[in-house]
């Protein structure tokens, strides 16, 4: 079954260094919008309770064209806001699964690290750069 994605309509810019996830999830909360309902609106896997966010890591030609058409971003711009930014820098992303590759020197971690006070001047937008497992500390 193919999904037919729509523009949604208001426009939210991701903050500088945004996360990908934080930016969509400030969108659905400005448009009052379920996750979930939101989710499946701009393309991405209904959430299932397994936890599978592989599109954080790296988006597939369909997922990226989808948030671009729902979003009107640039699929460069999308790109930028997954970890597929730094791969083969600060880690590396297992192809077939896109996954991180845990043995890669400070590869990703299992949580992410955050800087309360930019988190809190941000308006709660989190940062890509605090996803990976050499993040300790501001930029």
């Amino acid at each position: 079954m193919e999904v037919s994605v729509r523009t949604l309509p208001i426009r939210l810019e991701p903050v500088d260094g945004e996360a990908l996830d934080s930016w969509l999830e400030a969108v659905s909360h400005r448009l009052a919008s379920a996750w979930g309902d939101f989710a499946e609106a701009i393309g991405l896997p209904a959430p299932n309770g397994s936890g599978d966010t592989a599109w954080l890591t790296r988006l597939t030609p369909a997922e990226a064209a989808g948030i671009s058409v729902a979003t009107g971003q640039q699929l460069a711009e999308l790109h930028a806001m997954t970890l597929v930014r730094y791969d083969g820098t600060g880690l590396r992303i297992r192809q077939d699964t896109r996954t991180a590759n845990r043995a890669f020197p400070w590869s990703r971690m299992r949580f992410s690290r955050f800087c309360p006070d930019c988190l809190r001047d941000s308006g709660g937008r989190w940062r890509l750069y605090w996803r990976l497992g050499w993040a300790f500390a501001c930029e």
